[in-house]
């Protein structure tokens, strides 16, 4: 049966994502799972006992894909390379829209939903000066600051990412609606929730996550020192992301947050200079990296990669264009893939960007 279709069949029958995740590193696959027998001693044991025909299964992904919904599994093509980097990273994710390789070159922006008319002008400045070089910008679909960033984004024709916290279908507040559309057709909505889940306040601290995890670095334009945003602050810092803030009123408690972020070390940002600084820096350490790790490789390793810059390459085009044994060919791909040089989907070897 289509994994994909049954990781999502489970999961909207209230299976969680961290029951589906731990059968797949015991067991491989869920149908695996399903065809030993055993059970782990959890309450979802007689549902998962219980799968859905192939027909039901399959059912359910040409519904949601009429509604416009993909879901995307980590591990699989499509599913954003830098979320899939870190620990506690969703297996499973629904989307509307499309993730784009110029994605991967992103910043986090949040703050407030009561945000002060300074904190909204300097988020708008902001995102304009980082859409002239084409950054995505991810942020909440909230009120406020999320707002205010994704509008930006929108209006300086850069790509933005939303992160939900509730059912991808359901729109939160309502009064975005139209913000959600344009979102979804020049950009992409991403949830972790079920289709049917309400907006809870505890759903929160997992869309932070994701939003910190999808960005090279993450800009908080206003926060209190107790706040939703600071919860994304710490996420990012627990990533190994860099934070960065807009200086405030000592004043105002909206800026609390961001001085007291300031004070333990977050960069205080002045214009995207400051931010875009940064992102040279970690691209410039990528490369360096990458180039690193292509000195140490073997001479067969050379050989496929060279090969794969040609243009993505099966497996059987890399044994005939290399000469490398068609039982070794699979070893050295596996281990390219684990040097971060390669990646394969559909079938296909790929440079890494």
């Amino acid at each position: 049966m289509n994994e994909k279709a049954l990781l999502t069949w489970f999961h909207e029958k209230k299976v969680s994502q961290t029951v589906l995740d731990t059968i797949r590193e015991r067991y491989g696959t869920i149908t695996s799972y399903i065809a030993s027998g055993e059970r782990m001693g959890i309450k979802e044991d007689a549902l998962l006992q219980k799968p859905p025909s192939a027909d039901e299964a399959e059912t359910l992904l040409a519904d949601l894909a009429a509604r416009g919904i993909r879901i995307l599994i980590r591990g699989e093509e499509g599913y954003p390379a830098p979320l899939a980097a870190i620990p506690d990273s969703p297996l499973l994710l629904y989307a509307k829209g499309q993730y784009d390789i110029q994605d991967e070159l992103a910043i986090g922006v949040v703050g407030s939903r009561k945000c002060t008319a300074y904190g909204a002008w300097a988020c708008e400045m902001l995102v304009r000066e980082l859409a002239q070089y084409q950054i995505t910008i991810v942020s909440g679909l909230a009120l406020g600051i999320d707002r205010v960033a994704h509008d930006a984004a929108l209006k300086y024709h850069t790509r933005t990412i939303g992160v939900i916290g509730n059912g991808i279908d359901k729109i939160y507040p309502a009064s975005h609606k139209g913000l959600y559309a344009e979102v979804e057709e020049k950009g992409l909505i991403l949830s972790e929730f079920p289709t049917w889940a309400q907006s809870l306040p505890y759903h929160f601290p997992f869309r932070n996550r994701i939003i910190a995890g999808l960005s090279l670095g993450l800009l908080v334009v206003e926060a209190k020192e107790k706040s939703g945003t600071m919860s994304t602050a710490g996420h990012a810092l627990a990533q190994g992301k860099d934070v960065f803030c807009v200086p405030g009123n000592l004043n105002s408690i909206y800026s609390a947050g961001c001085n007291l972020l300031i004070q333990d070390g977050a960069t205080l940002v002045r214009s995207a200079d400051d931010i875009l600084e940064q992102i040279a820096i970690l691209s410039l350490q990528r490369k360096t990296a990458k180039k690193q790790e292509e000195h140490a490789l073997s001479e067969e390793e050379k050989q496929i990669l060279t090969a794969v810059r040609t243009g993505p390459q099966t497996p059987d085009d890399l044994v005939r264009m290399t000469g490398i044994p068609v039982q070794e060919i699979h070893t050295f791909i596996t281990l390219l893939e684990m040097r971060g040089l390669l990646r394969t989907a559909s079938g296909l070897c790929h440079l890494t960007q």
